[in-house]
């Protein structure tokens, strides 16, 4: 028999790659996020797939009214048994409020595995809201990075997932590029509005996102094709980190295209002393390697892109291609996951 899995998301393109991972994986999922069904807000980020509509789950969401907010996620939607036996695991991303919510009731089901996955902002607050129900709960890290002696245990390490066959190769050309929305609303972007500004003074470049209004290189949400056409034509990726986490999303992406790509060192993010950080849970230095460009100040950046195209790109690019894919292919996490939940 098929394990069915509820998938509770906080992240709109991170619940489009798992719930084609899991499903992938040989599981029927249903989520309480965005791709409950076609047509809801946000999909214009990632396309709705047919794999991902489950009509019984739906008409019983609906009913209960767990689909009516108008921002993004039902945090703490209060569930009902009837809906709750209809699964054998429950896969709760990054916010505990739907735990905490039903704690009762999921961990009197005998069959249910409740997994809690973080997503790289983690937060000593939800940990520790979390930590009395600790040994009922399986815990899965996306990084190996995320050990402090204010989290929970760690039962697996499953990275974020991504099939590296639909990125295309790095080609180059004349412009930056980096995604990320709110750059100059929320803090803890490393690195800052002021300083992205004056690292890609005088080259043309572009700052994709929502929430980028009045930045000057700020062109607005693209569509996924889009996306993967700016990766792969981009003479850089200039990366801005968020908050505190490990590695990101978009990191991932540009990664698999092989873009040539410049991030800040774990010196500079520390200066903007983002909440629940440690200097050695920022992993993408060594996830790097040799395939991209570190640097420390804004100086330190703007010298890597004015002698650029005197490093063997190619080279560069064809490693970190070959690297990414090797951490982050979804058909390697398809089996992580597989590999968790049958081992339970």
């Amino acid at each position: 028999m098929v394990a069915k899995i509820l998938y509770i998301s906080v992240h709109t393109v991170l619940e489009y790659d798992d719930l084609r991972i899991l499903t992938r994986a040989g599981y029927q999922v249903f989520s309480l996020g965005v791709f409950a069904k076609p047509g809801r807000a946000f999909q214009h980020l990632r396309p709705f797939q047919p794999e991902f509509l489950s009509l019984d789950d739906l008409t019983i969401a609906e009913r209960e009214g767990w689909l009516t907010r108008q921002d993004k996620y039902p945090l703490a939607p209060r569930l009902t048994a009837e809906f709750l036996d209809r699964f054998d695991v429950m896969i709760v991303n990054h916010h505990p409020a739907i735990i905490l919510e039903n704690a009762d009731l999921l961990f009197s089901r005998q069959r249910l595995q409740v997994i809690f996955r973080s997503v790289g902002q983690v937060s000593f607050e939800f940990e520790a809201a979390l930590k009395p129900f600790a040994d009922r709960l399986i815990v899965v890290r996306y990084s190996p990075r995320e050990h402090h002696p204010d989290l929970m245990k760690t039962d697996a390490v499953i990275r974020f997932g991504k099939y590296s066959d639909e990125f295309p190769a790095w080609i180059g050309g004349d412009r930056l590029l980096t995604f990320m929305h709110n750059a100059a609303i929320r803090p803890y972007r490393t690195p800052s509005i002021a300083d992205y500004q004056q690292i890609v003074e005088g080259h043309p470049a572009d700052l994709c996102g929502r929430g980028n209004k009045g930045i000057g290189t700020a062109r607005g949400e693209v569509d996924y094709s889009t996306q993967m056409e700016l990766y792969r034509s981009c003479r850089a990726y200039i990366y801005m980190h968020s908050d505190g986490a490990c590695y990101t999303l978009n990191f991932i992406e540009a990664t698999l295209t092989g873009a040539p790509i410049l991030v800040p060192s774990a010196t500079l993010i520390k200066a903007t002393n983002p909440p629940n950080w440690w200097p050695e849970r920022y992993e993408i230095p060594d996830l790097l390697a040799d395939t991209g460009f570190v640097y420390s100040s804004v100086a330190e950046a703007r010298e890597i892109l004015s002698h650029l195209e005197e490093f063997d790109l190619a080279s560069i690019s064809s490693r970190s291609r070959a690297r990414a894919r090797d951490l982050f292919d979804a058909r390697r996490i398809e089996r992580e996951w597989r590999d968790l939940i049958e081992a339970r």
